[in-house]
């Protein structure tokens, strides 16, 4: 693990590195479904190898599933027509011969942090590189649903063929929706500078679910990311008049009585924040 977007980041060796989450129920069998995620690779350290971003199965039609990779072994087949090398590659797979698959060549013009996705509404597979549609895959009847455990970082392809799926490089923010984004909800992920992959202030609240951005480092937050002072003032309004006797004072002192009981400032705090709003300060 390694710093990125938000907190840590997976890194992979394009060895032997990857995740992998075991089929314990049919909870990843999605009909319709998107996949994401920040992708950081540099194209000229990874030529003429195959990394697999995400993907749930062996990459045959038989073994159904899904696979979203970034290839660079410059295969151009019937079935991928003109693909070459530094491409990246949507595909879900509906049985023998029944595939939908969306690619853009070219696609990361060096090195760097790109934002992937691919989305299936049930016939169609979709690529989005930055936010931006780049590809329509043809359409199918379904994904065909197997028992492959899901993978960050690989497929089974290595096992099923012996061909080298192992990604090289950082994969961060992984998200699988149940069901496909449309343009503009991939463009916003995309784009966040704050939001649901984002947390500026470090306290495990996301920025689109943070009523009180900027507390300060360490501090205990509640749900919603107030720290003690925060819930304080969320509760007695920030227009509140401490300097004299009645009900903001008293609101004062039942909400910080409050915060120490929900374990949000240690009763020293609170009683340094009665004294300072007993002197005005």
């Amino acid at each position: 693990m390694v710093p990125g977007l938000v907190g840590d980041t997976f890194e992979f060796d394009g060895v032997d590195d990857y995740v992998e989450v075991p089929p314990i129920d049919a909870s990843l069998d999605l009909a319709t479904f998107t996949v994401s995620a920040w992708i950081e690779i540099d194209p000229a350290a990874s030529a003429d190898t195959f990394h697999m971003i995400v993907a749930k199965g062996d990459t045959s039609s038989g073994g159904g599933g899904f696979n979203f990779g970034y290839d660079d072994r410059g295969l151009s087949t019937p079935r991928w027509p003109g693909l070459t090398h530094d491409a990246l590659r949507f595909t879900v797979l509906g049985g023998y011969r029944s595939i939908s698959s969306a690619w853009l060549s070219g696609a990361s013009p060096g090195a760097g942090v790109y934002h992937v996705a691919g989305t299936f509404d049930g016939s169609v597979a979709r690529l989005y590189f930055d936010g931006q549609l780049v590809s329509v895959g043809a359409p199918l009847t379904g994904v065909l649903f197997n028992t492959f455990p899901l993978r960050i970082g690989a497929a089974h392809l290595k096992e099923a063929f012996g061909i080298d799926d192992r990604f090289e490089g950082l994969i961060d923010e992984v998200m699988l929706h149940d069901r496909a984004l449309n343009d503009a909800e991939v463009l916003l992920i995309a784009q966040a500078v704050s939001g649901a992959c984002h947390d500026t202030d470090a306290d495990s609240v996301v920025d689109d679910h943070d009523a009180c951005p900027g507390t300060a480092a360490g501090r205990p937050v509640t749900a919603d990311g107030c720290d003690g002072w925060q819930y304080v003032e969320q509760v007695c309004g920030t227009s509140a008049d401490y300097n004299a006797l009645g009900p903001d004072l008293a609101c004062a002192f039942r909400a910080s009585t409050a915060a120490v009981n929900q374990g949000l400032m240690t009763l020293q705090e609170r009683g340094k924040f009665l004294g300072e709003v007993a002197s005005g300060q």
